[in-house]
């Protein structure tokens, strides 16, 4: 009977390593937590980036898109002047 009871657990000793337990699983949720709010603060930091380079590219595609349209058309001018310029000049 005393071999029997050796190996006895109590509610009490239950009770300490579950609370032990508990709190180690507590500090390892908190450090995934920290680690987590430092990928979401690296995610937003990237965001912000991203749209600011958005806004830039943006910015240069619809520049070039206005300096393009207007070289086309003094271009246009530039070859009216040269078809018509004859004409207008020999009428006058």
């Amino acid at each position: 009977m005393n071999d029997a009871t050796t190996y006895l657990v109590t509610k009490e000793y239950l009770t300490v390593e579950l609370g032990r337990l508990m709190t180690k699983l507590d500090e390892r949720f908190d450090k995934i937590d920290e680690r987590f709010g430092k990928v979401e603060k690296s995610i937003t930091g990237l965001d912000a980036k991203h749209e600011t380079n958005l806004a830039r590219s943006q910015k240069f595609m619809m520049a070039t898109i206005l300096g393009t349209s207007l070289t086309i058309v003094a271009m246009q001018f530039a070859t009216l002047l040269v078809v018509l310029g004859p004409l207008l000049t020999a009428g006058g």
